[in-house]
């Protein structure tokens, strides 16, 4: 019995279940490119020296 609901329920909607595999996969996708790419450049701005900022010179020459 619990083996013909689960085949009634996946033959009636796999659409369903491959339509929300596929949201939730290319939101995962999307927030793991996200996340690298700002980590990426808040490492760029990190490593960035103080002294070769034109604004600070300017500050500090005044």
């Amino acid at each position: 019995m619990i083996k013909e609901f689960f085949s009634r329920i996946t033959l009636l909607h796999w659409p369903t279940f491959a339509m929300v595999f596929f949201i939730l996969f290319f939101t995962g996708v999307l927030l793991w490119v996200w996340v690298l790419h700002g980590k990426k450049d808040y490492e760029e701005v990190e490593r960035l020296p103080l002294e070769e900022d034109e604004n600070l010179r300017e500050v500090k020459g005044k």
